[in-house]
């Protein structure tokens, strides 16, 4: 088109919900449209309002259209189980664990960094996946029951929305279905940079992780599942991605895996629109969605401070560190290694709750405290090391889980001795890696 109005007409064959227009047949009705458009240049994009379903980005329930006949399925029909006002365009996923087949253990080496995995679900185009969650190492199993070989996901929950139409045909082949992949990376030591390098005007640095990796693939089928009838705890195997997919049917149960497959325990849900609709706005659990970003969306990012010690011994009282100032420990301009730095004791009520070390035996009682108006940039407060990474990501506990189980294994090692008492539980997270955080443990 250029410049200027347009306008044109068209007269479209509409049939059955069951048939498919090949043009020999009668057409049911016809709709006559008639379509003005004008081509112009615009001042402001920004003030515009595009529709998610124009540019396919906003609510996840908006991807396609509100009409629910789009998602027919004539094989349901035949038995009387289609409603027009309660239709599968979701497929609700629920991973609990992942399960790796019998090997060799992880190493117990600690320079070589822990491996992330997550779980990804592909359907109709639209991919969801899980946060990514650590493998336990081998020497982890030294300070809490962990399984070096099962990762908990804890429910991740994932939706995946349905294209119009995908029930249309009766062929098993092109019927719905879910690709699952297991994707690894290993960890990397983020490389500490202030905000202007982080922009772009300072050194050159690498600024990218590495990519996450296929390891494990497979689908299951959508065939002969009802709405909000859950297929519960089903172990689906995925096959290495140098061997053939591997295939599963949440109904029988029938699959096609090798010997080194791994296993994803996950649930299955066909649900409504209306359903995800009113799940995305309660509370947010881990996993799930947090919505789509879209172009000129504002965001914010969450990253990771280096606890670098105190150069004065006046910045020592400010940020309510605990014990006495070490002017040897305080880091000059321009060097690299960093001093470990204590967490505080909760000083709130609250703060002491959210510790939870009233659970821990023997742990002195509360003491109220303070935090004075010139205290600046203060430090976290000591608390329970939760018994898993998922929860402690979801009690957005201070640090990172796989720093804190490495040094608190090294820790281990080096004294040759668990820990007891609530004293004794206090590791130092030196290292000379960021953040330095000292933790209790139950």
């Amino acid at each position: 088109m250029r410049n200027g109005p347009r306008r044109t007409e068209r007269l479209i064959r509409l049939v059955g919900p069951d048939e498919v227009d090949t043009g020999r047949q009668l057409a049911g009705a016809q709709v006559f449209l008639e379509f003005t458009a004008r081509i112009h240049d615009v001042q402001e994009p920004q003030a515009l309002c595009i529709s998610p379903e124009l540019q396919g980005c906003g609510p996840i329930s908006a991807l396609f259209t509100s009409h629910r006949g789009a998602w027919f399925d004539p094989k349901l029909s035949e038995r009387k189980r289609f409603f027009i006002d309660h239709v599968a365009n979701f497929v609700e996923i629920v991973v609990s664990d992942l399960y790796f087949p019998i090997g060799p253990e992880t190493t117990d080496d600690k320079d070589v960094y822990p491996v992330q995995y997550v779980v990804e679900a592909r359907c109709c185009g639209v991919t969801a996946s899980t946060v990514p969650m650590h493998r336990p190492k081998a020497a982890w199993k030294r300070l809490m029951v962990v399984d070096p070989y099962k990762i908990s996901f804890q429910d991740a929950r994932l939706f995946l929305p349905l294209r119009p139409g995908a029930w249309f045909s009766e062929l098993p082949h092109q019927r719905p279905a879910v690709e699952l992949r297991v994707l690894c990376r290993e960890q990397s030591e983020p490389i500490t940079m202030n905000f202007k390098e982080f922009l772009g005007g300072g050194r050159a640095v690498p600024r990218q992780a590495p990519d996450f990796v296929p390891v494990f693939h497979g689908r299951f089928s959508l065939d002969e599942m009802v709405v909000d009838h859950t297929k519960d705890n089903r172990r689906v195997g995925l096959n290495p991605v140098d061997e053939l997919e591997a295939t599963y049917n949440l109904t029988t149960g029938e699959s096609s895996v090798t010997d080194k497959a791994c296993e994803v325990l996950l649930s299955a849900t066909l649900r409504d629109r209306d359903y995800v609709l009113l799940h995305g706005a309660a509370k947010q659990e881990l996993g799930q969605s947090r919505g789509v970003i879209c172009v000129g969306d504002k965001v914010t990012l969450q990253v990771e401070e280096p606890q670098v010690y105190p150069r004065s011994a006046l910045d020592f009282r400010h940020r309510m560190l605990p014990g006495e100032y070490k002017p040897e420990f305080a880091v000059r301009r321009g060097a690299s290694a960093l001093a470990p730095v204590a967490l505080r004791e909760p000083a709130l009520q609250h703060e002491y709750h959210d510790s939870r070390l009233s659970s821990v035996p023997g742990a002195p009682p509360f003491r109220q405290g303070f935090i004075p108006k010139a205290a600046e940039d203060v430090v976290p407060y000591r608390y329970v090391l939760p018994k898993s990474e998922a929860d402690f990501l979801r009690e957005g506990r201070a640090g990172q889980f796989w720093r804190v189980m490495e040094d608190l294994s090294a820790k281990y090692l080096t004294e040759r001795s668990a820990p007891q008492r609530a004293d004794s539980g206090i590791a130092s997270l030196g290292s000379g890696r960021p953040p330095q955080k000292d933790l209790i443990i139950i």
